[in-house]
């Protein structure tokens, strides 16, 4: 039985993620620590509260250097440890909030309502 189905069968409400991708889910945790409300950060991580996502950010969720002689190169995915999986696990719930958000966003057409006595004529 797949994990979603384990969970249902114990009546926890599961829905499967829009993508098991990592940039999609990295970008969605970009939007939110980007996003600004009255000039004011619109998310903040309390040390104190959430002290194993707060040290995901500052140091324990690390892209592994890439031996390369000549120049620094990191691989492409975070290393997995500790940190790994609550950053992941934020990154999924980001996912599901951002989507719609950011979609919803770059879809607004804004009208101009203008008086153009041009226009006038023509009508």
């Amino acid at each position: 039985m797949s994990c979603i189905g384990e969970l249902c069968s114990l009546g926890i409400d599961t829905i499967a993620a829009r993508t098991n991708d990592i940039e999609p889910r990295l970008g969605a945790i970009r939007y939110f620590l980007n996003k600004m409300v009255d000039g004011k950060p619109a998310f903040v991580i309390d040390k104190n509260k959430c002290p194993t996502l707060y040290k995901g950010f500052v140091k324990d969720y690390i892209y592994m250097r890439v031996a390369v002689a000549g120049e620094e190169r990191y691989k492409e995915k975070p290393h997995k440890n500790m940190a790994s999986h609550p950053m992941d696990a934020f990154g999924y719930g980001c996912l599901e909030l951002a989507s719609d958000r950011i979609i919803k966003e770059k879809s607004q057409v804004k009208t101009v309502d203008m008086y153009n006595p041009v226009m006038r004529i023509f009508q």
